[in-house]
């Protein structure tokens, strides 16, 4: 009886998240193409070619990983004379402002309160933020213009990739409803 009990909760919940979703299905999508991917480029742009000296590779360290990412990277070096500055600096910051943005959007599409305002610009104001903050001397780093454009236009994009109307899912719709 109890296993019974369990398995009604999770489909219920399941029932939950594909309403309040729209599509279960293109929620998933979304979420992978527009969260989880970028994280994961920008994220390897760090650990294949950015300096030993960040705060990652300390990490890396203490959970044993050293060789292995090490390893990874003896590999990969060949292609870093390929890439550009910005592809290097510029883009996994931005990567990074336009997964919490698309992230913030996706959450908060159906939301008509004021709150929902405050969550969708927590993504640009700390990356554009920071990038001024940067040339005003108030945090540690180098102001670059290039980061700052490359983090502005991940701050918009999200908006405009995200923001399309409602398509028919089955008897469902999917998430690509106006956000504002």
């Amino acid at each position: 009886m109890a296993e019974i009990k369990g398995i009604q909760r999770t489909i219920y919940a399941y029932a939950i998240v594909a309403l309040y979703a729209g599509c279960k299905k293109i929620l998933k999508w979304q979420l992978g193409l527009h969260v989880l991917l970028p994280i994961m480029i920008g994220a390897s742009i760090y650990v294949l070619w950015r300096s030993t000296g960040l705060w990652w590779f300390i990490w890396a360290k203490t959970v044993s990983l050293e060789n292995e990412v090490m390893f990874v990277r003896t590999i990969f070096a060949p292609i870093s004379k390929y890439l550009s500055h910005w592809i290097l600096y510029s883009l996994p910051d931005a990567l990074w402002v336009y997964a919490a943005t698309a992230y913030m959007l996706l959450i908060w599409r159906k939301r008509k309160n004021y709150e929902k305002y405050i969550w969708l610009f927590v993504g640009p104001c700390l990356g554009v933020g920071g990038e001024l903050a940067q040339l005003a001397g108030q945090v540690p780093g180098t102001f670059d213009l290039c980061d700052l454009t490359m983090l502005i236009i991940a701050s918009i994009l999200p908006f405009i990739l995200l923001s399309r109307k409602e398509k028919p899912c089955g008897n469902m719709t999917t998430l690509n409803q106006p956000l504002l």
